[in-house]
């Protein structure tokens, strides 16, 4: 069965004629939104992101959590911590990014539960000349209903990856 880009709408992907609303490559999610019916469930955004950059001179890799429940990142197409996308709904969540397991953030605040109501971006950045440099980051993030206390509604692992060749 194949795996095409919807035709009238190449934000969607389809197994023969069923949509897809999340791609994996092993556990990693590349594609996806999140189904719901407008509330945070504790297994609504369990998912592992990779994000990509690649430059010449410079590469970034970043992802933002944002306050309308979406995450924008480079190679993500959609993909919300929250159900459904929502004004505001930030205002309500906490996110705690934990501190990297392997790596450092070029920007980011780790260790601490931040609100949702203002745009969270983390980057890993790398620059170069005459040659490859990579930079490679991999935390756990967690998304609460409370600034203490309250309940883990999401986890997961982002992992960015930036790398400049011009060798």
């Amino acid at each position: 069965m194949a795996i095409e880009l919807g035709t009238t709408d190449v934000r969607k992907i389809y197994l023969g004629t069923t949509l897809v609303n999340k791609a994996y490559v092993g556990s990693n999610v590349v594609f996806g939104a999140n189904a719901g019916a407008g509330s945070v469930l504790s297994s609504n955004f369990d998912d592992n992101v990779i994000l990509y950059g690649v430059g010449t001179a410079q590469a970034t890799a970043s992802i933002e959590f944002q306050t309308d429940g979406t995450v924008v990142g480079g190679n993500i197409s959609q993909l919300n911590w929250f159900s459904t996308i929502t004004a505001g709904i930030g205002s309500s969540y906490w996110l705690l990014v934990n501190t990297p397991s392997s790596g450092t953030f070029t920007a980011g605040t780790t260790g601490s539960r931040l609100a949702l109501s203002s745009v969270r971006l983390y980057t890993a950045v790398t620059t170069g000349t005459g040659q490859v440099r990579s930079k490679s980051v991999t935390a756990t993030y967690e998304i609460w209903n409370a600034s203490t206390g309250g309940t883990q509604v999401g986890t997961g692992t982002i992992v960015l990856s930036a790398e400049v060749d011009n060798s």
